[in-house]
């Protein structure tokens, strides 16, 4: 029998995949509501189902700051062009902010092994992050304009942004007795 827990990680991993195909594709064809209402339901299940909810809050304000930075530099350095950002001019638009607290309620959850695992999650971050971008613009909700700069800047702050989520969960944990930063 699975345990309530693996069934909570498998609904925050499938939420989150769904939850990104539904605003690229929004974003992508105009149609953003389907992915406003996704968003809401993901953001309440997730706090209906969440062992530690402060903590979470605490990883998404960190996640929306660090995104709203970073996207608000590659939309004002002419890096990435995204859609619907005109209204946000020259900060990010909402959307892909949307797409960074759903990250973050991702880290607790069906990706809480990052935790555990420093150097594999900066690498998987530098990975993963880098390549839904090109995803995104492969479905039509951004234009990446210079894609070798990016590939790079994109593949570089997403392992900062790893590593800084990694250093601040495992320094700030609540539950963590032992204060040393991971190496590995």
């Amino acid at each position: 029998m699975v345990s309530q827990n693996i069934l909570n990680k498998l609904l925050n991993f499938g939420l989150f995949q769904l939850l990104w195909f539904t605003i690229i594709l929004g974003v992508a064809s105009d149609m953003i509501w389907p992915a406003l209402l996704a968003f809401l339901s993901f953001l309440i299940i997730h706090f209906v189902t969440s062992y530690n909810p402060g903590e979470d809050a605490k990883l998404i304000v960190i996640s929306l700051v660090l995104g709203l930075i970073l996207d608000s530099i590659w939309q004002l350095s002419g890096l990435i062009e995204y859609k619907h950002s005109a209204l946000f001019f020259p900060f990010a638009p909402y959307w892909i902010l949307l797409l960074w607290i759903a990250f973050a309620m991702t880290l607790k959850h069906s990706m809480q092994w990052v935790f555990q695992y420093k150097k594999l999650a900066i690498v998987f971050a530098a990975l993963g992050g880098t390549l839904s971008y090109f995803a995104a613009e492969r479905l039509g909700a951004i234009e990446i304009l210079h894609p070798f700069l990016a590939m790079f800047f994109l593949s570089f702050s997403w392992a900062i942004v790893m590593a800084i989520l990694v250093d601040y969960e495992v320094f700030f944990s609540a539950d963590s007795s032992n204060k040393e930063l991971p190496l590995g």
